[in-house]
């Protein structure tokens, strides 16, 4: 793996102005802003839900409901995020039985397969939307239509393509991955592309 900095000099690393740095301080906010809010406001809707149904036998009518979609817009407005920051699941397969130029090759290639599955799926998402309500895409109990939720899950999917793409664009230019992935979310290298 190459590195833009000298060893020992991570200064280059640290802040990147450009169009990057910019959109992975979006996403920050995104994320752990918006995300975060939805967040605590599951957990006040459940603590609320829980305490009204065991101590004054009247639960929130539609929690469920509730619950499910502030689940799919927190996911939605982290993925990205999580993406960015090497936080999901990879299975090392090929890790040790493939040169790094190869391991870094076929690095590109997920990443670019990745992009056109995600972005179709984002496309697809935002297009449906209209159609939700004449499809009867509605939540089970209290009749909330699923529209403008897909809209926000289709811009979530959408910047998650955008992530996949940069990296893909990122790994050509022979950057390290592992590094980027270590600066945003603060913690170590962990010997990925």
């Amino acid at each position: 793996m190459s590195h833009d900095a000298p060893a020992g000099d991570n200064s280059a690393e640290q802040e990147d102005p450009g169009f990057l740095g910019n959109f992975d301080k979006f996403l920050r906010v995104v994320a752990l802003w918006l995300g975060g809010v939805l967040l605590a406001a599951m957990v006040v809707l459940t603590f609320t839900h829980v305490v009204r149904r065991y101590v004054f036998s009247d639960p929130i009518h539609g929690f469920v409901d509730m619950g499910q979609i502030i689940l799919v817009l927190v996911v939605a407005l982290t993925v990205a995020y999580s993406g960015r920051t090497g936080g999901q699941i990879a299975v090392e397969l090929i890790d040790g039985m493939v040169s790094k130029t190869k391991l870094r090759m076929v690095e590109i290639f997920v990443r670019l397969v990745g992009f056109l599955m995600i972005a179709a799926l984002a496309c697809q998402i935002a297009l449906d939307g209209p159609k939700a309500e004449e499809n009867g895409e509605f939540t089970g109990t209290i009749d909330i239509s699923f529209e403008p939720f897909m809209y926000v899950l289709a811009f979530g999917l959408g910047l998650y393509a955008v992530v996949l793409l940069l990296e893909a664009v990122r790994l050509m230019q022979d950057k390290d991955i592992g590094q980027e992935q270590a600066r945003l979310f603060g913690g170590d290298v962990d010997g990925t592309i």
